[in-house]
């Protein structure tokens, strides 16, 4: 294969993966994710709602996979409609007071 072919085929791959990194993106900003942990509760309860908490890690292959693919299906968002939405994520930092942003604190 010579480089102007392999150089080509890198190019294809990349902007695959670009495209597909910014179809995840578009997924997970559309769906209603409460900020935080304590304001989600607070609205679940105020609301008399119950609470959809997701429970993810940054390495998560299967929950990115649900994140990107599952959640933004219109029949599993009608389903959870009633629903306050939140994740938590793998690791709690003593010093973070919301279980919804991946810690900055390792």
């Amino acid at each position: 294969m010579d480089m102007r072919m392999k150089s080509s085929r890198i190019r294809v791959c990349l902007m695959a993966l670009a495209l597909s990194l910014t179809a995840t993106a578009f997924a997970a900003e559309s769906l209603p994710w409460e900020k935080d942990y304590t304001t989600a509760l607070a609205r679940a309860k105020a609301e008399k709602r119950p609470l959809f908490l997701m429970l993810t890690a940054t390495w998560c292959g299967p929950c990115k996979m649900l994140e990107s693919q599952t959640l933004p299906d219109s029949a599993i968002r009608a389903g959870l409609k009633e629903f306050v939405w939140v994740k938590a994520y793998e690791v709690f930092c003593a010093r973070s007071s919301s279980l919804a942003k991946p810690p900055d604190c390792l």
